[in-house]
């Protein structure tokens, strides 16, 4: 249902779930999974009825499951994005972020790397997303976060740093070495490094989460171009508008340089 876009109809059997075995948290979890869908395809009356449903469902959950992840982890994603006339709230955020800790330590110091960020308090979000790394010195979804959050930062040599991080873990995480890529386009630095991380993406099929060769060739791209290979530039462009024709940035680099 979800995955079709029937939202009323999950909804409707969400509900009818809950009523036969209303001492599910699992049930109370789909239920508010179902309303925050339908929130957001919703009018302006019915995306604030449908919110609260969500956030009430999901409280249930977590009444009858202290433990139930998917459920405080939903919270806390609406504690943050919600308004307060909705129920949301930074403080709420910051509480279920401390409750996510006692049972997912890594994930509940990322929450509140994330809140913290989203209050652009990037000292204290640093400090998170470093505990989290202590916590899990082996997770390379931490290192990967880490290097999102530098990126964002613009702290492009401390982005690089942990993005290696991930390839000393794992020297073939696709997602790796595309973020150093990226990295050295940003900064300007390690071009021709970035160079041979692209075409090591290229020679891995993505994942459904990760970007397309058309876009690995894009970033090629914008690297030859700033290394002055006009010529190469082109052809990565070319390449990456082949395989995707709807590829908007490409098309707006190979028209630049061509002009």
């Amino acid at each position: 249902m979800f995955k079709n876009g029937k939202y009323e109809e999950a909804v409707k059997y969400a509900e009818k779930a809950v009523a036969i075995e209303d001492s599910s948290s699992h049930y109370y979890y789909i239920l508010g999974e179902a309303y925050g869908l339908l929130a957001q395809k919703s009018g302006l009356l019915g995306k604030l009825s449908n919110a609260k449903k969500c956030r009430d469902a999901w409280l249930k959950a977590v009444e009858l499951d202290p433990e139930n992840l998917d459920a405080r982890y939903g919270l806390f994603d609406y504690y943050l994005q919600a308004p307060p006339i909705a129920g949301g709230g930074k403080e709420k955020a910051k509480k279920e972020a401390e409750q996510i800790i006692k049972i997912d330590p890594v994930g509940g110091h990322l929450s509140l790397a994330q809140l913290y960020e989203s209050e652009k308090n990037y000292t204290e979000a640093e400090k998170e997303f470093i505990e989290a790394a202590e916590i899990d010195p082996q997770n390379t979804n931490v290192y990967l976060n880490l290097g999102y959050f530098y990126q964002r930062v613009k702290e492009y040599d401390k982005a690089r740093e942990a993005f290696l991080k991930v390839l000393d873990i794992d020297d073939d995480n696709m997602a790796a070495c595309y973020q150093l890529g990226r990295t050295a386009i940003f900064s300007g630095k390690y071009l021709e490094e970035a160079i041979g991380y692209f075409k090591k993406y290229l020679e891995n099929k993505p994942s459904q989460n990760d970007p397309s060769w058309s876009y690995a060739h894009w970033r090629l791209g914008m690297v030859y171009e700033k290394l002055n290979n006009r010529e190469k530039a082109i052809e990565e462009y070319k390449k990456a508008i082949e395989l995707d024709p709807e590829n908007k940035d490409a098309k707006k680099a190979l028209e630049r340089i061509t002009r």
